[in-house]
């Protein structure tokens, strides 16, 4: 009788245990794909500030032109055409772009339009506030000191700049082209000339007024600064606490275990999400503080995927459920115990170390720039937030609560 409530008793267990690595399972996925979801909304959203298109607005203006005006071809962006002669056949036109909002770089600013499809083939004014009006040939990413001067198409350049919005404006000329779909690139930032742009892209409209469309990458600081929040989210809140959530045993009983599995799960998709911005990005060997940087990410890549293998792989912590994945024998659990609680702690305080270099980095980058990214992402005000959850961390651990009936043992992970 004993034997058999014992064998039923076991059963039921085995049941329980099944039913609960399911649940994890499923906990899993569900989080990993609502992280994602959220996190690819909010890199897009960063690193784009919209795509608007639509018919051109015609009207003459006091200057006596017939002035066609394309309304936010970008969030912020204004460009309109006006003909220097009527019925004529190729490119002889008066373009202006105009930049508010957001991208209005202010009277200490600059902003930069032009004919081209890219930063290396583009011809553009730059002005604004400060930074003297100017014609220049882009060659590249660089910083760009050739003049547009033999046979460039730009001519009769002016900028005016204001509180509220700077505006550019140009003769374009192009006897090879008939009118059609003309493409220039722009660039902005809000301190004097030559900073490097903070917003960039290119637009595309129609001279005669059928429509216009845009694409708007966002600069090296947009995703530095995303690149670095999302580290920030991924190892000074996500990692610490999932970490810390082993010891919750006493708290979360039936449940401490799915929330560790989903808050480490959290934390390494924005981790992989912030490594994917830098695909295509190499600045190693121009900066010390780059290369130990570098160094230091990739200590902690290939800690975080140790041990995430050792979670994957942890062997069963009863003998009686046989080996894990019919290999992995339940004798290795205190040696895998261990070692998957020595490798969290290093691997946090190395990541604590690489953010606080990151952060040392933007500071030499973009010094004090009007950015609420840069703002936050400083040594200080990280510091801060690292000794918060710590705190909260601690406190949360020594919750009082009541023993559980049955004992627990410190090998005790699912």
């Amino acid at each position: 009788m004993r034997a058999s409530a014992s064998a039923s008793a076991s059963a039921r267990e085995r049941r329980r245990r099944e039913r609960r690595r399911c649940g994890t399972t499923r906990a899993w996925v569900t989080v990993t794909v609502m992280v994602a979801v959220t996190t690819a909304a909010a890199v897009t959203t960063a690193r784009a500030q919209g795509v608007g298109n639509g018919a051109a607005t015609c009207a003459v203006e006091s200057d006596g032109l017939t002035w066609c005006s394309y309304a936010n071809l970008v969030s912020g962006l204004d460009v309109a055409y006006a003909p220097v002669a009527s019925g004529a056949t190729t490119v002889n036109h008066w373009i202006r772009a105009t930049f508010s909002g957001t991208l209005n770089p202010g009277t200490n600013g600059w902003a930069s339009v032009g004919p081209g499809t890219s930063m290396s083939d583009g011809k553009v004014v730059v002005g604004g506030g400060v930074t003297a009006t100017t014609k220049l040939t882009l060659t590249g990413e660089s910083t760009p000191t050739n003049a547009c001067a033999t046979n460039c198409p730009i001519s009769a350049e002016s900028v005016t700049s204001n509180a509220t919005a700077t505006t550019i404006k140009f003769k374009l000329v192009d006897a090879n082209s008939p009118v059609g779909t003309v493409s220039c690139v722009w660039g902005m930032h809000g301190s004097p000339w030559p900073n490097q742009h903070s917003s960039k892209g290119t637009v595309s409209f129609s001279l005669a007024g059928e429509g216009g469309s845009s694409s708007v990458s966002g600069s090296k600081l947009n995703r530095d600064v995303t690149h670095g929040v999302l580290m920030v989210l991924a190892w000074v809140i996500f990692m610490p606490f999932g970490s810390a959530s082993t010891n919750w045993k006493r708290l979360l009983p039936e449940r401490w275990f799915y929330v560790h599995v989903s808050l480490v799960g959290a934390g390494s998709v924005l981790f992989a999400i912030a490594l994917c911005l830098l695909i295509g990005r190499d600045d190693r060997a121009k900066d010390s503080k780059v290369d130990t940087h570098y160094s230091l990410a990739i200590a902690v890549i290939s800690l975080w995927l140790i041990q995430l293998s050792l979670g994957a792989l942890r062997p069963n912590k009863n003998p009686e459920d046989g080996a894990r994945l019919g290999c992995i024998p339940a004798a290795l659990r205190p040696a895998w115990f261990w070692a998957h609680r020595l490798i969290a702690p290093t691997v946090l305080t190395v990541a604590a170390a690489t953010i606080f270099v990151g952060a040392d980095l933007m500071h030499d980058r973009y010094g004090t720039r009007d950015s609420t990214g840069v703002s936050f992402l400083r040594p200080g005000v990280l510091g801060g937030a690292y000794a918060a959850v710590l705190a909260a961390a601690v406190a949360v651990s020594f919750v009082p609560t009541k023993p559980r009936a049955e004992s627990t043992n410190d090998l005790e992970l699912a």
